[in-house]
């Protein structure tokens, strides 16, 4: 996430924060559209001149590409595709962004590029750009969750807040995986903080039990919660919650920073 005008910061000293991403959940939404990697070719058959060879895209993903610009130009378009979804692996954010702008115009039509170009977008810090790409990635698909959290936090960013909060009421009632359902709440949760109605951020943070083994997404929501209770005057709650975070893991972002605050 990217620090504001947009995106979440936590904490008092205002850093941005990169909640830790599981290796099998990266890239998620995008995870479909790539397969084993081959050495690309063009249309003649030749070898596909590159330093590194792209992979091939999926199947569905690469029929969607021919049909959007014919088969004569498809592989060279699929390939500079392929080549930005390994940038966006790499984190190479502008680099992936620069291979997807000249192919936006002719693949429109494709959810997947939509939403490529949609994360590239959010995290380069341009939420008006991101929240389009990503509404568009959509499609006529309104049962996949995976970019929901992605696209309030857009809206967050942009201070819309109606729009965060119909999208939170969205993704509650799609009843997702619990990672993806956490990093929702903390973006419609943090909406309200940034309002000053700190109360309504605590209260949608509170939920659910204490898992006899806490999962990633389970940190990250006990974090911002002891955040939201430590902005709120009550210590002693964020204390408990910063406490619970270091049992499992003392290095998250900085907690033992705060607890030091805090006195612990």
């Amino acid at each position: 996430m990217r620090a504001r005008v947009g995106g979440r910061v936590y904490g008092k000293k205002g850093k941005p924060y990169e909640p830790p991403v599981r290796e099998e959940e990266q890239l998620v939404d995008l995870g479909p559209v790539r397969a084993r990697p081959k050495r690309g070719t063009d249309t003649s058959g030749k070898t596909e001149r590159a330093e590194r060879p792209a992979k091939d895209l999926d199947p569905a993903l690469h029929k969607a590409v021919v049909r959007c610009v014919g088969e004569r130009r498809a592989a060279a378009v699929a390939a500079k595709l392929s080549r930005a979804l390994e940038c966006y692996d790499a984190e190479r954010w502008g680099e992936a962004r620069r291979l997807v702008a000249p192919l936006i115009t002719d693949l429109r039509s494709i959810p997947e590029v939509n939403v490529l170009a949609g994360r590239l977008a959010y995290r380069l810090g341009r939420w008006d750009e991101a929240a389009e790409f990503l509404e568009a990635g959509r499609g006529d698909d309104r049962t996949d969750a995976t970019n929901l959290p992605v696209l309030i936090d857009c809206y967050r960013a942009l201070r819309r807040y109606e729009r965060v909060e119909q999208l939170w009421e969205e993704l509650r009632l799609l009843s997702p995986s619990p990672e993806i359902l956490a990093e929702g709440r903390v973006s419609t949760a943090m909406s309200y903080a940034d309002r000053g109605e700190l109360m309504t951020a605590i209260r949608i943070m509170t939920h659910g039990t204490v898992p006899a083994r806490p999962l990633p997404h389970h940190l990250l929501e006990w974090y911002v919660l002891g955040d939201l209770h430590d902005r709120a005057g009550d210590t002693v709650t964020a204390q408990r919650l910063f406490q619970r975070v270091a049992a499992v893991d003392p290095a998250y972002f900085d907690v033992s920073d705060r607890l030091a605050e805090l006195g612990d």
